[in-house]
């Protein structure tokens, strides 16, 4: 691995395996460090993974905003799916932010990232440039996970020394920034159509 190598190139995560866990890192070929597949857990990858989320839930609001969505809408749609899921507390905490929130802050903020890109996949029959997101389960889950400081990369068993990450947990990991990212890269797409005029 090169030291000019970005942690997230695709390469770069699959080339962690359970066989491989570690990485050494040169630069010229001269050993820099090493890296572990739980180095994925370090505060500075959470920064960068925090400010990724953000632009992709604010290129969703974008997307909305510019295809000319009203708020009201999302919120219909938290509400036929709390009814559905029959988790009507989902559609009456939304309510209440909504409510609450009106006219004091910018559109779509009172509503969560699950609420959003639940709205975006409805709407990916009615758009064409809406690809549909996978994984948002996974999306929130590794969104969740950073906002509350958890770890990413899991522990086989905390209460046995020495600690042993789980390898599988990190394949979960990748997977969901692999939605993430290709979410991200979505709404840019429809953001460059709308801006274009070629939505």
């Amino acid at each position: 691995m090169k030291i000019t190598d970005h942690i997230f190139d695709k390469d770069v995560l699959e080339s962690f395996t359970e066989a491989s866990p570690i990485k050494y890192v040169y630069k010229d070929d001269v050993l820099e460090g090493i890296v572990h597949f739980s180095d994925y857990n370090r505060s500075a990858v959470k920064i960068y993974l925090y400010g990724i989320i953000s632009e992709f839930e604010n290129n969703l609001r974008s997307i909305f905003i510019s295809t000319e969505i009203k708020e009201e809408s999302v919120l219909e749609y938290i509400k036929l799916k709390a009814e559905k899921d029959k988790k009507i507390g989902i559609y009456e905490e939304a309510k209440r932010r909504y409510e609450s929130s009106k006219n004091k802050s910018y559109p779509f903020e009172s509503f969560d990232l699950i609420h959003l890109l639940w709205f975006y996949n409805h709407n990916s029959t009615n758009y064409p440039s809406f690809t549909k997101i996978n994984s948002i389960g996974g999306i929130t889950k590794l969104r969740n996970s950073i906002m509350h400081s958890k770890i990413s990369i899991e522990y086989k068993d905390f209460s046995n020394e020495p600690l042993v990450f789980n390898f599988p947990s990190f394949e979960r990991f990748r997977l969901n920034c692999y939605s993430v990212f290709d979410g991200l890269k979505a709404t840019y797409n429809i953001l460059g159509d709308l801006k274009n005029d070629r939505f």
